[in-house]
C-alpha cells in the first residue's frame, strides 16, 4: 500500500534503537536499513487506522463509517450486500457491490452469515493491556520479558508513550512452546 511517507507525517515518532531484556540476555541495538527503512514507527490505533481507511478510499473503495450492518443481503446464493443504518439508527439502507468485504472484526456478521469457517481457535492464553502516558522519557522501544510476562514502552503520535503489558495467568490452558525462551524467541 505504500503508507510509511502517511504514517512518517503524522507525527509517529521513528525509534532506531530497541532494547529487549530477557532478565539474563539483554540486547540493545539500532534497527539495520532494508529498503530504505531503518526504523520501527508505532503510530496510535486511532492514527492508522484513519491513514488505512483513507488509503482504501484513494485506491478506490466505497466506505461507511459509523455503519451498523444488520444482515447481508443474497442473491442467488451468494452475499452481494448488506442491510443496516447509520449511527443515528435511522433509515434502513441497502448498500449492493460485486464484492462484499467483511472488514467487520473478529466477531464478523459478513464471516458468520457467509458461513466462513474458523481455524485455528484456541482459548485465551494470555491477557494484556495497554495505555498512554505524557513525560515518559524513551530514547525508542523497549521491552521487558521474565516468567509468564512481558512490559514494553513504544514512543508514539502527539508526544504519547504507549505502555503496554501481557501476563499469562499460571491457570491458562497449557500450550506449545511451554518454555520462557522459547515463548519470547530465544533459542536455547
Amino acid at each position: 500500500m505504500g503508507l510509511l511517507d502517511d504514517v512518517a507525517a503524522s507525527g509517529a515518532p521513528a525509534p532506531r534503537r530497541l532494547r529487549f531484556d530477557q532478565g539474563g540476555v539483554v540486547l540493545d541495538g539500532h534497527f539495520p536499513r532494508h529498503d530504505g527503512v531503518d526504523a520501527l514507527y508505532s503510530p496510535r490505533r486511532t492514527v492508522l487506522d484513519a491513514l488505512l481507511v483513507d488509503a482504501a478510499r484513494r485506491a478506490g473503495a466505497e466506505v461507511r463509517e459509523g455503519f451498523t450492518v444488520d444482515e447481508v443481503v443474497r442473491r442467488e446464493g451468494r452475499i452481494t450486500g448488506i442491510r443496516g443504518r447509520d449511527r443515528s439508527g435511522g433509515c434502513v439502507r441497502e448498500e449492493l457491490a460485486q464484492l462484499v468485504v467483511g472488514a467487520d472484526g473478529k466477531h464478523s456478521t459478513v464471516a458468520r452469515a457467509a458461513g466462513a469457517p474458523t481455524y485455528r481457535v484456541v482459548p485465551p492464553r494470555s491477557v494484556a493491556c495497554y495505555t498512554y502516558w505524557e513525560a515518559v522519557p524513551v530514547d525508542g522501544g523497549e521491552l521487558y520479558a521474565r516468567d509468564r510476562r512481558a512490559a514494553g514502552l513504544w514512543p508514539t503520535n502527539d508526544g504519547l508513550v504507549m505502555s503496554y503489558v501481557a501476563w499469562r495467568p499460571k491457570s491458562s490452558p497449557p500450550s506449545e512452546p511451554t518454555s520462557r525462551a522459547t515463548c519470547f524467541g530465544r533459542s536455547t
